[in-house]
């Protein structure tokens, strides 16, 4: 039953958020081409201080309930009430402090930190929706617990169609206004979906069956233990968030030391963040479903002690991962032209699209591999992982930016991402002992789709046919799964074929034998 459960969970969770992610990818098109690249790279520049405010607002709550009400569903025990408690007066705090201090801080920041005035009314429009974003955090944690995905769901989707909704009517207002007034149109959108969304949480949860408790039991202990988990967690996230900051305002530094004009600056921060890294990770959709519900499930197995069942769904989750990410990495090496020529009409999105390409399964694995090890109670390590990383990040784009620019903030890009992937893997590999098939993880996914897509990328490169992309990428699609198919069978499998094949060499290699001694047989000295 359960397992029927998570399943339809993974279906629906899956195709609400392709859903909301192609409205999403849609939006950014949208908004790209109304407010242009330079509205763009400012509105880039703004999250660059408003992502350390929403770290500083959560500060770990929605991974402390989804740990708390599990383990609370794990042992038996009624106390979801006291639980919540706690978690709704650690989220009021936090995020009413994230709002003060973004407020206050946002004029001398846009001037002094991301050397750009125009953000500073940007910055304050976002604050206000700060304490929300920590409520929605605690709810949304809850029902991730206790498996109530229709209801989390249903949150995430108000807020982004609350969000396009207002940004949409409000940049019809303002159109052909300057790229700040634009940028606080974006903004103020965001807020309002994070404002909307959090209300339509609390009403779900007021509404929700709790399980009746006696005596109600005390928040104190709760809180104690909330603070074991979130606090650490939060710590963590502040300095990776900071370095994350730092990182991204030093990279308009390094492009302008490069030779950018302003202009120019946010042109390419705006191509790079806001069109190419969406797109690359806009196919993760299908696997960002299924890491949100493998947290909870693998939470509830290690509280158990059920270290068969978390090793079984590990497996599962990394075979499934690698096994579509190489497909779209294909699909991205060969097609980035194509794709964002048709989406964004962009060639420096292409170009850097093909470049970034073979990211694409270590970014994706990555993201299944911290979800795992967040279920097993090893977020510190993430988080230190991902201090690491961006500590090497900053050290590099203060290196290579100013002499490549762009060529090195790719760069920069792949050694970082490799560091986090390679860390993680480590250590989910040392923490739990599972084994996982090289073969089946990365020779099947790489060889098929080989196979599958550069033929028709190359059919279509000497044909003069006129064929719609999604044509070519169902085909290759299509292509891929029965390669797929095929390597898995015994016949076809690429071990045996290998094999089979030196066997075959050996059997008829007798023929040779004089060559072969011949050529063994040492010169003599005369």
């Amino acid at each position: 039953m359960k397992k029927n459960k998570f399943i339809s969970d993974m279906i629906i969770t899956t195709a609400v958020s392709l859903i909301l992610t192609f409205l999403g990818m849609s939006f950014r098109i949208f908004i790209s081409n109304e407010a242009g690249a330079e509205c763009m790279g400012l509105y880039q520049l703004v999250y660059t201080l408003y992502i350390p405010a929403c770290t500083l607002a959560a500060s770990g709550i929605n991974l402390a309930a989804v740990r708390l009400i599990s383990a609370n569903e794990a042992k038996e025990e009624l106390k979801e009430k006291s639980i919540m408690k706690a978690c709704f007066a650690y989220s009021i705090f936090f995020g009413a402090l994230a709002m003060l201090l973004l407020y206050f801080i946002a004029e001398p920041a846009g001037k002094y930190l991301i050397k750009n005035t125009k953000a500073a009314s940007s910055l304050k429009i976002l604050a206000f929706g700060l304490p929300f974003l920590s409520a929605a955090s605690a709810v949304n944690g809850y029902f991730t617990a206790k498996r109530k995905i229709i209801k989390t769901v249903m949150v995430q989707m108000t807020e982004d169609v609350a969000k396009i909704a207002v940004t949409v009517s409000l940049l019809f207002i303002f159109k052909g206004a300057s790229a700040e007034t634009l940028c606080g149109v974006l903004v103020f959108g965001s807020a309002a979906g994070e404002i909307i969304s959090c209300i339509i949480a609390l009403i779900f949860y007021a509404f929700e069956k709790k399980p009746a408790s006696g005596k109600s039991s005390p928040v104190k202990p709760h809180l104690k233990e909330l603070l074991s988990i979130a606090l650490p967690t939060a710590i963590s996230a502040y300095i990776r968030s900071g370095l994350s900051a730092l990182e991204n305002m030093l990279v308009p530094f390094g492009y302008r030391k490069y030779g950018y004009s302003e202009k120019e600056t946010l042109e390419h921060i705006g191509v790079f963040r806001g069109m190419v890294i969406p797109l690359m990770m806009f196919p993760s959709t299908l696997l960002g479903a299924a890491a949100k519900l493998l947290v909870p499930e693998i939470s509830y197995a290690y509280e158990q002690k059920d270290m068969k069942k978390i090793e079984f769904i590990a497996v599962k989750a990394i075979y499934s991962t690698l096994l579509f990410s190489f497909f779209v990495a294909g699909i991205f090496l060969f097609f980035a032209k194509e794709l964002c020529d048709l989406i964004y009409g962009n060639n420096e999105a292409g170009i850097l699209l093909m470049l970034l390409s073979a990211l694409v399964p270590i970014m994706y694995l990555d993201g299944i591999i911290d979800a795992i090890l967040k279920g097993i109670n090893q977020q510190i390590a993430t988080m230190r992982y991902s201090i690491i990383d961006s500590i090497i990040s900053v050290i590099l784009i203060l290196v290579l930016l100013p002499q490549y620019g762009v060529r090195g903030y790719v760069v920069v890009t792949y050694l970082s991402s490799a560091v986090n992937a390679f860390l993680g893997i480590s250590r989910f590999l040392k923490v739990t002992d599972v084994k996982f098939s090289i073969y089946n993880c990365i020779t099947v996914p790489f060889f098929s789709a080989a196979a599958a897509i550069l033929p028709i990328f190359v059919f279509g490169a000497v044909t003069d046919i006129s064929t719609p992309l999604i044509a070519y990428i169902l085909l290759s699609a299509t292509l891929y799964l029965f390669f797929v198919f095929l390597t898995k069978s015994e016949k076809f499998n690429i071990k045996n074929i290998f094999s089979n094949s030196i066997k075959h060499f050996r059997r008829h290699s007798q023929a040779f034998t004089p060559l072969e001694v011949w050529l063994k047989s040492k010169p003599s000295n005369g």
